[in-house]
């Protein structure tokens, strides 16, 4: 794919940012093969957003994994696809483990965090009462340079009132807290022209100015148990970051330390960022 148009790297991105979204999947929560927390990997991103503190950024973390963490007491297998009542069960069991191991890492990086946050899709509703409530209830929480910790409340949730997985989640909140940027980061390096794990030919694409037919054709879905987005879902929320004017990184944050990393280039990643140079082709 031949790009044109001038690029942002992925440091000016954060650099430009004073308010920033970053959803954590469940592959890098939990070891999606003995179903354990990744402990040292979240002291270690636990540190990243406290370096980005002591630049002045404000964080918003939405961290997906309590379902993955109550599998195993729940008695569900890693590869497992899991309905919603089967979800259900699975976090009720993981939930306060979620909240408690998140707690402890980032305590130990000095940060304060608001854990546990559980959202519903009428709190992101403007016609509804608790969409108020809870725009202020976070910007009281950044203010006292706290960390909000979001999650889909996943043990009410129904086929028709449940956002369907935290990257589309992700893309709301940064809308409604009015962040600037969107970091996704899962066990996948960003965009490429085929599925990766299917074709050796794929090519990587590290920057996408214009989001259009083509480019949603080369997403596809997560065959994962314990992931429920794959990247068709990761470009749905960039199209709906891009509807209120917001750019996107999607990136692999498998590697320790992986905001640190990704600033400094050692990370595979890609950039969203529109470009005033419309194509025809371009999604609305």
């Amino acid at each position: 794919m031949n790009i044109d148009v001038p690029q942002k790297t992925v440091l000016s991105l954060f650099n430009d940012a004073s308010r920033i979204v970053i959803k954590i999947g469940s592959a890098l929560v939990v070891n999606v093969e003995t179903l354990e927390p990744r402990v040292e990997w979240l002291e270690g991103f636990a540190g990243d957003v406290k370096a980005l503190q002591d630049q002045g950024k404000e964080l918003i973390i939405i961290a997906s994994g309590a379902v993955a963490l109550g599998r195993h007491d729940s008695g569900f297998s890693p590869d497992q696809k899991l309905n919603i009542p089967q979800k259900q069960v699975a976090a009720t069991w993981g939930k306060q483990y979620h909240t408690e191991i998140i707690r402890k890492a980032f305590s130990k990086a000095n940060v304060k965090v608001a854990s546990g946050v559980v959202v519903e899709p009428a709190h992101l509703s403007e016609h509804d009462e608790s969409y108020k409530n809870f725009r202020r209830t976070m910007s009281a929480i950044l203010k006292v340079d706290g960390v909000p910790i979001i999650n889909e409340n996943d043990t009410v949730a129904t086929e028709e009132l449940q956002f369907g997985n935290n990257d589309v989640l992700a893309a709301q909140i940064t809308d409604v807290m009015n962040a600037e940027l969107l970091v996704i980061l899962s066990d996948v390096d960003g965009l490429y022209t085929k599925n990766p794990k299917e074709h050796d030919d794929a090519l990587h694409i590290p920057y996408v100015p214009f989001l259009t037919d083509e480019i949603m054709s080369m997403a596809t879905d997560a065959t994962s148990g314990v992931s429920t987005g794959g990247m068709a879902s990761k470009v749905e929320a960039v199209k709906m970051a891009w509807n209120t004017g917001r750019d996107v990184i999607i990136a692999n944050g498998t590697m320790m330390n992986p905001i640190s990393k990704l600033m400094q280039g050692l990370e595979k990643s890609t950039s969203f960022v529109q470009s005033p140079m419309e194509p025809s082709s371009q999604i609305a």
